[in-house]
């Protein structure tokens, strides 16, 4: 698989994140996730109005160039050759590559590669199954625990049990008492759900294990594949992106609603949305603290402050998205695996938006530096939108 492929499987990252916010800034969520790994062939995915790039997401009617496809296109380096895209493996034999690796790692008892079989299959039962066996050899494995409670959001389970487990196994991750408000609100039990929102309120973090997921179907593919690092890496994205996010829309849902006490979900809703927004621990985590209180407000009447938020929100991902197009930090990305290998373990040690500052930070160094390959800043010539 060349820069071809995995650049694809970026792309998904790219696209469901994009549009997760966007669904984030309409105070909705997803209802549900794809139940296993996609991988496709994929065009360049659309960046929605919403939260980020609303006005410089769309192309300029002037002919400038929006930011979202500065992103992918990197910059224009002269005397760089467009590389290599024979690949090594048409998008069905990709496919077959990451069933059998589940298949493989599905055989192991360690967990990390017991949880890694799971996110690679797409079958339900097996998936939890997996996840139990995984969870029998270490009963707190957090991201076991954490995609085990997912997955209670669209089949039968021990609610208790499992929500119990997965508090057990993280008590300061926030977004699992937030899909226990999300159970609560769906069955009507608006007094339990006020619990778990002040709860949510309260905790230190938010994470939805978005790099946690990558990097265990990193570790599964380096043992079960031929894969190179930036190729695994940057599959485990798409993949995690497919399957990390649980539906979300119950919550947002409830700070619009008519069906709950407003003196108290206005108020409990800003303050959960003010919590998040100021999270940096995943983009989609602040994001969608920004499109909670945005909801908040214009339940609360006041249209104005609505506006102010989603612009705030806006203009935190504009900036980002900006200043990685004009620096070609993207692209670098995914052409040199030791910065991307420095952006997996910066996110994991100091969260996703530092790790995109750090990124920009090598990018523009790197690309004052005359002894580096400058043509890591150039994109691929099927990214040229």
């Amino acid at each position: 698989m060349t820069r071809n492929r995995f650049a694809l499987l970026f792309l998904l990252a790219a696209g469901v994140v994009a549009t997760l916010l966007f669904l984030a800034g309409r105070g909705t969520g997803p209802e549900s996730v794809p139940n296993g790994p996609v991988i496709a062939t994929l065009t360049v995915p659309a960046i929605h109005e919403g939260f980020g790039l609303d006005e410089q997401g769309a192309e300029q009617g002037n002919g400038e160039t929006s930011y979202a496809t500065q992103l992918i296109r990197g910059l224009s380096i002269d005397g760089c050759e467009a590389p290599d895209l024979t690949e090594r493996y048409s998008n069905e034999q990709l496919e077959t590559l990451l069933e059998e690796s589940g298949v493989t790692l599905s055989k192991s008892t360690e967990p990390d590669f017991l949880v890694a079989a799971a996110l690679l299959t797409r079958d339900a039962d097996e998936r939890q199954s997996l996840l139990e066996r995984a969870l029998d050899e270490r009963p707190g494995h957090p991201v076991a625990l954490w995609h085990r409670l997912v997955n209670c959001q669209t089949r039968d389970c021990d609610r208790e049990a499992v929500e119990s487990a997965a508090l057990a196994g993280d008590p300061t991750n926030g977004m699992i008492w937030f899909l226990i408000a999300s159970d609560r609100i769906k069955n009507g039990q608006w007094d339990a759900a006020e619990d778990a929102m002040r709860q949510v309120a309260a905790a230190p973090r938010y994470s939805f294990y978005f790099m946690e997921y990558t990097t265990l179907l990193e570790r599964g593919l380096a043992a079960t594949s031929d894969l190179g690092y930036a190729e695994r890496v940057v599959g485990g994205i798409g993949i995690a992106a497919a399957i990390a996010i649980p539906a979300l829309g119950d919550v947002s849902g409830a700070c619009r609603s008519g069906d709950n006490d407003a003196m108290v979900w206005v108020d409990l809703c800003e303050e959960v949305g003010q919590r998040m927004s100021a999270s940096e621990e995943e983009l989609m985590t602040t994001m969608f603290g920004y499109g909670l209180q945005s909801g908040a407000a214009k339940r609360a009447g006041d249209e104005a402050r609505a506006e102010i938020l989603k612009r705030e929100g806006n203009d935190r991902v504009n900036g980002l998205h900006r200043e990685q197009a004009q620096t070609g930090a993207q692209v670098l990305m995914m052409n040199d695996p030791q910065v991307l290998q420095s952006y997996v373990e910066n996110f994991l040690a100091h969260g996703e938006l530092e790790a995109m500052n750090r990124l920009i930070a090598d990018a523009r160094r790197l690309r004052a530096d005359p002894g580096y390959d400058q043509c890591n800043f150039v994109a691929n010539p099927y990214t040229q939108l």
